[in-house]
């Protein structure tokens, strides 16, 4: 089946749509009993309920969430004029560090002062 859809005026290209939208939401509401199911029959086969198991997803999910995903890395270097910017020595080099090693001064010279 081919439909030009250049050769339709704008109602029945709006019409077309509202069809099309129609279908595939019928079609998704399908999908997701099927899927649905599938997974009640899963949980079920395994002896468990799907309460038990949407309890543990939300646990997991409130885990991922409160810890942090990197360390915080406490800074070493901090430029001598703006103290808003360090660096912890790690990863790349941040362009104001390459700027003050090629005015001569060195990284000892950068490191923040315990």
């Amino acid at each position: 089946m081919s439909i030009n859809f250049d050769e339709m005026d704008v109602v029945a290209l709006q019409q077309a749509r509202e069809m099309i939208e129609s279908t595939l939401s019928k079609r998704k509401r399908e999908q997701v009993g099927q899927v649905y199911q599938q997974i009640l029959d899963v949980v079920k086969n395994n002896g468990l309920t799907l309460q038990e198991v949407l309890d543990y997803a939300e646990k997991k999910g409130k885990k991922a969430a409160s810890t942090p995903s990197k360390r915080q890395v406490p800074a070493k270097y901090r430029h001598p004029e703006d103290a808003n910017l360090t660096w912890s020595g790690r990863g790349k080099q941040p362009k104001w560090v390459q700027e003050q090693l090629d005015q001569g001064v060195t990284l000892s010279d950068l490191a923040i002062s315990s």
